[in-house]
């Protein structure tokens, strides 16, 4: 049997056809919470029984921030692109990802090359700051040096855990001067 604060928990069964095994399907138990599990053998035959009992306790997963199009992408001179983090996701929520899965996003940016500054306002503009997607624009007076990181930090659903869970996830913007030819290559 499974209780979760003295209440049996009926819905949480086994999904093992094997009796000696506990077996439960993904996201049967809830984060932060401890069951009580018990499990009572039984000989028919003497019509003995014996029960052990243990604590389980759920620890949060992980969120998971990812940006589309890897660690390094460019911009032409006087263009815009798209950073695109609505793929990350919270271990703890099925199926949902981004802004569904209720994870909130913090974009920011500092510029690398040709030398360091604390933004990137020289060469770049930017759109969506706290969206899971950003609009990341050169501006026509770029340096064609210019190199900006951008991080996309990640804060998980407090949906499911009181704990705060964070990730990040980076990529260097270069600019690159009109006519040059580009490719961008996607996994998905």
């Amino acid at each position: 049997s499974v209780l979760l604060d003295s209440v049996p928990q009926t819905a949480i069964v086994t999904t093992s056809k094997d009796p000696s095994i506990f077996k439960l399907l993904p996201y049967s138990l809830k984060p932060e919470k401890t069951y009580d599990v018990t499990l009572t053998v039984m000989v028919s035959a003497t019509a003995t029984s014996s029960k052990t009992k243990i604590q389980l306790t759920v620890t949060p997963g992980n969120v998971v921030a990812s940006i589309l199009g890897g660690t390094s992408n460019s911009v032409r001179t006087g263009s815009t692109m798209t950073l695109d983090a609505s793929k990350s996701y919270d271990a703890d929520i099925q199926s949902k990802t981004g802004v569904a899965a209720g994870l909130s996003f913090s974009w920011r940016m500092y510029q690398v090359g040709p030398s360091y500054a604390d933004d990137c306002d020289t060469d770049f503009t930017f759109s969506g700051l706290t969206d899971e997607k950003l609009l990341v624009g050169a501006l026509g007076t770029a340096s064609v040096e210019a190199v900006c990181q951008i991080a996309v930090d990640i804060v998980g659903s407090t949906a499911t855990t009181s704990a705060r869970r964070t990730a990040t996830a980076t990529v260097a913007v270069s600019v690159l001067p009109l006519g040059t030819p580009t490719i961008n290559l996607f996994l998905s």
